[in-house]
């Protein structure tokens, strides 16, 4: 780590007081960092090599937070120029996971480790109770339901909402999911 430089011209700041920001230090500080940040070659003046980071500005900051020495890297040859640039692209080719789809997932890791608690889940997971109890509850959404709330057509929070009710019942409330104001209808 102590050879990597940080680009002053970052795609975005660290905010190293949320709580996403600490969460994802204690799970560096548990797992280390699972994901390769992005290197580039920086000229040497004094016989020490350094490398400049492109991507992965959080993981570098969490993983100084965690403590770490060593970070996996994957060194790229880019140009100085040509650092934002790749910063973006490199953004742009992260895609979220669809908020049902991540449901699913966690309900199937609770289903593969029958032992694994609701309780123990949430704090590998660094999240709270409630908010494994909501994520779990959209895989409750009817299957027609579903797609509209990874879509993004009904908001997330009016998705936990809808999840609440029976299945059967959910469609009446659809259109007021869609249009009325988040977590209201």
């Amino acid at each position: 780590l102590d050879q990597i430089i940080t680009s002053p011209i970052a795609l975005r700041e660290v905010d190293k007081e949320s709580e996403k920001f600490q969460q994802l230090v204690d799970n560096v500080r548990r797992l280390g960092v699972l994901q390769s940040v992005t290197l580039r070659e920086l000229p040497s003046e004094d016989g020490v090599e350094r490398y400049g980071l492109v991507d992965g500005l959080h993981r570098y900051t969490a993983a100084l937070e965690a403590g770490l020495e060593k970070i996996p890297a994957n060194i790229k040859s880019i140009a100085e120029a040509d650092v934002l640039e790749s910063q973006m692209v490199l953004n742009l080719q992260k895609i979220d996971t669809k908020p049902v789809e991540y449901s699913n997932a966690l309900k199937r890791l609770l289903n593969q480790n029958p032992t694994l608690s609701h309780n123990e889940l949430c704090q590998r997971l660094n999240q709270s109770r409630a908010w494994l109890d909501a994520r779990l509850g959209l895989t409750n959404l009817h299957p027609d339901i579903q797609p509209l709330v990874n879509e993004g057509k009904i908001p997330l929070s009016n998705g936990f909402v809808l999840s609440k009710l029976p299945p059967e019942r959910q469609a009446e409330y659809v259109n007021a999911a869609m249009t009325d104001p988040v977590n209201i209808f």
